[in-house]
């Protein structure tokens, strides 16, 4: 049960990070998005974003499914995964943008 949690959230953290990437090189597509009826603010936004498409991926496969009940089994896999989800996004997220610092800070030593 552990490892197919661990899957299926490095699964969904490497498409919200592929979304995050593409709209970011592509900002009149982000604009799009941004400006689409009623769902375009929830996919442009770095954290709602992830989360619907965890719960879209939750109501085909649950790997945390503990209920009895349906309802409570999707509850509860949607926010375990959903916050696995946002927490490797945004701990990648950080590195990256802490690797593009120190690669600009060592280029820069490099200069003088």
């Amino acid at each position: 049960m552990f490892t197919n949690y661990l899957i299926f959230t490095a699964s969904l953290t490497t498409l919200a990070l592929i979304w995050r990437a593409i709209l970011l090189d592509h900002p009149t597509f982000a604009e799009k998005v941004r400006i689409f009826p009623i769902v375009g603010g929830s996919l442009y936004c770095g954290f709602c974003a992830p989360l619907w498409c965890t719960l879209i991926a939750v109501c085909f496969y649950n790997p945390v499914a503990l209920f009895a009940s349906p309802i409570a089994s999707l509850i509860t896999g949607w926010l375990t995964i959903g916050a696995g989800v946002l927490f490797l996004r945004n701990l990648i997220a950080v590195l990256m943008e802490a690797n593009g610092v120190l690669t600009d800070m060592h280029r820069s030593s490099h200069k003088d």
